[in-house]
């Protein structure tokens, strides 16, 4: 007859195991990139333009705001030009 020494072990190591990673991979919410100027200086009363394209890793569309005191001064449109 064969005896295996630690055999009783044997079952809660194979329970550790299994709870250490497999299953499901853990998704990852990657912010959007946005490019163009990050600093605009204009001076009063010139009218300046500037486009600001959005991506996202994931191909989530990204919608674009303006908040803000001075918000209703600046038009932002959906081809991602802004202007001021």
């Amino acid at each position: 007859m064969l005896h295996l020494k630690g055999a009783g072990m044997l079952p809660s190591v194979c329970l550790i195991l299994a709870f250490c990673g497999g299953g499901e991979p853990v998704t990852v919410n990657l912010a959007p990139a946005i490019y163009g100027d990050q600093v605009v200086e204009a001076l009063e009363g010139i009218q300046i333009a500037n486009t600001y394209p959005a991506s996202d890793s994931e191909n989530t569309t990204v919608t674009l705001t303006l908040a803000g005191a001075d918000a209703d001064l600046v038009t932002l449109f959906s081809d991602s030009a802004l202007t001021f």
